[in-house]
């Protein structure tokens, strides 16, 4: 980062944040670094290409708070990607919504690895935005020589925190990040988890802890299989999220264990899900046309406009999470609402572009 400070546009507040402070994150003894469990290690060997076919589609969720009151939205897809280091698994999500009157939100972007779900690179946006003032933290994996460097960054107000670590392979073997994650719950759900997985995750603190995954039982509809996700950090109480998918691998609900909101499908795309029919995001994804309607009557500039579409599919998602969230939450202050939505994600787009995910 340069001497000359940046400025963020937070809504009507321009905040000019100084140069970065880098300090060492806190690390763990050798003996404070948990180990997964070598069944699970075996089951993560023997994923096979047809495996990762099987659940390359995108899920779109709705986020409802416990009164039922729509307040955001959830997506995530998984497609084939090629980079430096050979075949890939391209991993997107996104979640933004409003809880207790905050606009607060999560993007990952990461590159997966076939062979036992290895990141080769993942990056984490999370955002929340105060009344007068916004909380940034970008959170960035990298497989480098024998290793793992892991960076994070935090940013509020005038004050910007970089903290970095280096974890050996040894350490790391069967690490899950949150992009992996995706990946392997929906392969749980495909396979059908009959007996506990346990793995290595990082914390919030990015510090290293363990991760078990167990099939959830008890009132479950037919076709559904329901599997708990505990991350226990180093240094501080673990985490749960439940989750529910269709035997096809689509996930139908997730919820974290007392968190005031769930995130759920549709009962219509429920139903259709249970069908075997897919979905509509599933269709958006096999290049669906905004301008369909025009088969005969193509101009050159629907021409144009559909070459473009399909250039930037990501002008579909991020228009999209926007106006639902528009809808959801209804400002009256329009201009203001879609300022900081939009200032969230041209920041992280300008931090990552000299060093995009799936690059050479």
């Amino acid at each position: 980062m340069g001497d000359s400070p940046t400025e963020l546009n937070l809504g009507r507040k321009s905040v000019a944040r100084p140069r970065q402070r880098e300090t060492p994150a806190p690390e763990q003894r050798p003996d404070e670094i948990p180990k997964s469990d070598e069944n699970s290690l075996r089951f993560l060997r023997v994923l096979g290409v047809e495996d990762f076919k099987k659940i390359e589609f995108s899920d779109r969720l709705t986020t409802f708070s416990r009164d039922g009151k729509e307040i955001g939205n959830f997506f995530v897809s998984v497609s084939t990607s090629s980079n430096g280091l050979g075949q890939g698994l391209l991993v997107k999500a996104t979640s933004v919504g409003n809880i207790d009157g905050l606009l607060c939100g999560t993007k990952i972007t990461a590159i997966i690895s076939p062979n036992m779900l290895e990141t080769v690179e993942h990056r984490q946006n999370d955002f929340l935005f105060l009344k007068d003032d916004c909380l940034k933290r970008d959170t960035e994996i990298v497989k480098q020589g024998n290793g793992f460097l892991i960076t994070r960054c935090t940013a509020r107000a005038q004050e910007t925190r970089k903290t970095s670590r280096f974890v050996e392979q040894r350490h790391a073997i069967g690490l899950i990040s949150e992009g992996a994650d995706l990946i392997l719950q929906r392969l749980l759900a495909l396979k059908g988890i009959s007996g506990d997985v346990s793995l290595i995750a990082l914390d919030t603190n990015t510090n290293i802890g363990s991760a078990k995954y167990e099939r959830l039982t008890g009132e479950m509809k037919d076709g559904v299989i329901g599997i708990s996700r505990t991350v226990f950090p180093w240094q501080d109480t673990p985490v749960t999220w439940h989750s529910q998918f269709t035997k096809r691998g689509q996930l139908i609900q997730r919820h974290q264990i007392g968190a005031a909101f769930t995130m759920k499908l549709s009962p219509i795309e429920i139903r259709k899900s249970m069908n075997g029919a897919a979905s509509c995001t599933d269709r958006e994804n096999k290049g669906q046309s905004l301008t369909s309607g025009c088969s005969n009557g193509k101009t050159k500039y629907a021409e144009d406009s559909e070459i473009y579409l399909k250039q930037h599919p990501e002008l579909r998602t991020i228009t999209t999470d926007f106006l639902q969230l528009l809808f959801v939450q209804k400002p009256a202050n329009v201009p203001l609402f879609a300022a900081n939505y939009f200032s969230s994600l041209a920041s992280e787009s300008d931090s990552s572009e000299s060093t995009a995910v799936g690059t050479t």
